[in-house]
């Protein structure tokens, strides 16, 4: 279930541009830590460079979307749905 999550993390953050080619799963033993079923995922070894890069790229989706959700947020409700008499 862990490796599954990290597999969608990864596809996701691709999308975006951000490959973490060296992410990995590793299960962690039951005496350290209370947590279930535990894993410690790790993104990789990066540059700073790299990591800011990242950092940046998903920084720019954000602002897009919540650039969009203001936009979507600030139309009344008459004018997002279909105009009135409209077949």
């Amino acid at each position: 279930m862990a490796v599954g999550a990290g597999v969608r993390l990864v596809n996701v953050l691709l999308r975006f541009g951000v490959n973490l080619e060296q992410i990995s799963a590793d299960k962690v033993c039951h005496s350290c830590t209370d947590v279930k079923d535990a894993y410690r995922i790790s993104l990789g070894v990066l540059t700073v460079d790299d990591t800011q890069a990242m950092a940046a790229q998903l920084e720019s989706f954000a602002l897009e979307f919540e650039q969009m959700r203001e936009l979507l947020c600030s139309v009344p409700a008459r004018q997002a749905g279909p105009a009135e008499g409209s077949v």
